[in-house]
């Protein structure tokens, strides 16, 4: 019975539309297309140790939620479409809904969320590949200020989080077209099923003179997850014992960021802001994980923002030695951004490359 109910809850979130994907399947990261947490984060270049204004700083640095201004969201649809070569001689497109399910607040040293994914990615080499994944996460943590002497116009703070996660997926290897004719569970009721759940540490220091040079440091996704395997999705309805148990541990992400706001808005009226972010992210991949590391030149990220009249931002980064860009209207109590940007999924530059596309609605105060 209680099987049943956390499968009845994982297909009603599915229905709502249904976080991000950050932890890993089997040793190998979780986010297969290292999908972002917003579009402002896929149009910048991806995650940024030194940015720290918004909610978004619960996955960048959790020692930002000291120095944000209070930010609190009600609310998010984060829509992504991918297409592109997911290994040679394969195809396949990827649909990612980030939300209805966004619960988030930072600001005077707290951060916590509640956030919901729902991901599917199919496959073409020869017959279709559904792969169809339901995440579930909360995040609690809390940063603090270490004083420092007022003629230095500085602060430092640090903060932690820890992330935990439910997450289920199931691989079917029928064409989708099927879908039509059964109902969603009927589709995957005979094919392979996989849970997991895990908990997460994270740990960041972020440093700001005078409000315009930060430098953030950041420790991300060192990770616990236990994963179950059944042969079917029927044997987990039904209570069998499952084919396989795993515990993987995950390590950390050490990244470190710059961030720079120019005081431009001395010089024109219609700039009210401009950023400009600079990462080197996974530092240390190549001595703790080297089975993924990756080639020193992916690790870079840059990102640039520029706010005109309080209302419009138009951005332009560069990660994976891939672009990006992407737009946001603030209207008050909503914000809609669009974002288009590329990741390169294998260890070397150029050789993989996927290109995403990604909208969103974000309700906030």
């Amino acid at each position: 019975m209680k099987r049943r109910i956390v499968l009845l809850f994982s297909l009603i979130i599915l229905a709502l539309g249904g976080p991000r994907q950050l932890f890993a399947w089997d040793g190998a990261f979780f986010d297969l297309f290292q999908v972002p947490f917003s579009a402002r984060e896929a149009a910048l270049g991806g995650n940024h140790a030194a940015q720290a204004d918004d909610v978004s700083t619960l996955q960048s640095n959790p020692a930002g939620f000291r120095s944000v201004d209070p930010d609190l969201s009600i609310g998010t649809v984060n829509v992504s479409l991918y297409n592109g070569p997911n290994s040679p001689g394969v195809t396949s497109s990827t649909w990612d809904l980030f939300g209805p399910l966004h619960i988030a607040y930072v600001g005077n040293g707290l951060g916590f969320g509640l956030f919901s994914d729902s991901n599917i990615n199919i496959g073409a080499s020869g017959p279709y590949t559904t792969i169809m994944t339901e995440n579930l996460v909360a995040i609690a943590g809390y940063a603090f200020r270490i004083p420092l002497p007022d003629k230095w116009q500085s602060t430092l703070d640090v903060g932690f989080s820890v992330p935990l996660f439910l997450a289920a997926r199931s691989l079917n290897t029928r064409d989708i077209h099927a879908l039509s004719s059964n109902s969603p569970l009927q589709f995957f009721i005979d094919q392979p099923f996989i849970s997991a759940t895990g908990i997460s540490a994270e740990l960041g220091i972020l440093y700001n003179w005078n409000n315009t040079f930060s430098v953030g440091i950041a420790g991300r996704n060192l990770a616990v997850t236990s994963s179950t395997y059944y042969s079917t999705l029927h044997n987990y309805i039904d209570g069998s014992p499952p084919d396989q148990n795993a515990t993987t541990t995950l390590p950390m992400d050490i990244s470190v960021g710059i961030r720079w706001n120019p005081p431009i808005k001395m010089s024109t009226t219609y700039i009210d802001g401009f950023t400009i972010l600079a990462d080197y992210n996974d530092i240390f991949d190549f001595i703790i994980y080297p089975a993924g590391a990756r080639n020193l030149l992916l690790h870079f990220g840059l990102g640039m923002e520029i706010t005109l009249l309080k209302v419009v931002k138009l951005r332009a980064g560069f990660y994976q030695l891939l672009p990006s860009g992407g737009l946001s209207l603030d209207l008050s109590f909503f914000t809609l951004d669009f974002a288009v940007f590329g990741r390169e999924l294998s260890a070397q530059p150029w050789t993989t490359p996927v290109y995403g596309y990604m909208a969103g609605i974000r309700f906030h105060t």
